[in-house]
């Protein structure tokens, strides 16, 4: 029975010195953690900066995808109206002229006095 005192006195010992020197270690790794807390704070601060920085960077870029987005819908519709103003123009000369011009008006060119005439790179005859 003894025996069995010693064993158990020698593991509580033991159990003992062990939390003793976890204790230990564990207050040494919160003081290198303490040390290391005001640098993370000004690394964490200079982070938040460049965030924000970014953030409004990104906020600017936006406004002015916007604008340009706008100014391409107004200049896209601006070409499109004076598309139509051309093709307008367009169709109201091709009706005049074949009103006014007659028979020759839209039919490709004939020959004349024996030469042959090219007609957009393609030789008629």
């Amino acid at each position: 029975m003894t025996m069995l005192l010693g064993i158990i006195t020698c593991s509580l010992v033991t159990l003992v010195i062990t939390a003793l020197l976890i204790a230990r270690e564990f207050r040494e790794t919160l003081r290198r953690v303490n040390a290391l807390l005001p640098r993370a704070g000004r690394t964490l601060d200079e982070a938040h900066r460049s965030f924000q920085q970014a953030r409004h960077l990104l906020t600017k870029a936006n406004r002015i995808t916007q604008e340009m987005e706008t100014v391409i819908h107004e200049t896209c519709d601006a070409v499109a109206e004076t598309l139509g103003r051309f093709k307008s123009w367009r169709e109201r000369a091709q009706s005049f002229l074949k009103e006014h011009v007659g028979n020759g008006a839209g039919v490709d060119p004939r020959r004349h006095h024996g030469r042959r005439v090219i007609n957009r790179g393609r030789e008629l005859e």
